[in-house]
């Protein structure tokens, strides 16, 4: 079985607004195929590991896919799942031809402090892009 694929998700701070941030330096969200379905897990870091990954049924939830075509849960992804101390989500990623092959971008919800972050941020002075799962 393939070794999980960890993106560390941390806060910070852009012209005074915090948002999440997810670290994928060195193509860290690249998935290559493989004939075996592959982890990727999000943990959180820093300031943001003092909070929790909103529940996956929760508005808004801890995770959603903002690319929706092709659908991401028919063509390569499935087993969303948080753990109990909603420190890390976990998702399964099949990506094992060129009917899996894509870029989807997702958004992610953190309660830090009584505080909801996302990886989403527009404001006046801070855009920040959508964090993508890429397979190759």
């Amino acid at each position: 079985m393939p070794m999980p694929i960890t993106l560390k998700v941390t806060l910070k701070t852009v012209n005074g607004v915090k948002c999440l941030d997810v670290d994928d330096a060195n193509n860290a969200n690249h998935v290559s195929q493989s004939p075996q379905a592959q982890s990727i897990v999000w943990e959180l870091e820093g300031e943001a590991a003092s909070g929790s990954f909103q529940p996956l049924d929760a508005t808004p939830p801890g995770f959603k896919f903002l690319t929706l075509t092709p659908d991401p849960w028919t063509t390569a992804f499935s087993t969303l799942a948080r753990s109990p101390n909603g420190n890390t989500l976990t998702i399964s990623d099949l990506n094992n031809s060129s009917n899996t092959q894509g870029t989807w971008k997702y958004q992610l919800y953190v309660s830090v402090g009584g505080h909801l972050y996302s990886t989403t941020a527009t404001t006046k002075t801070l855009t920040s892009n959508d964090p993508t799962i890429k397979n190759n």
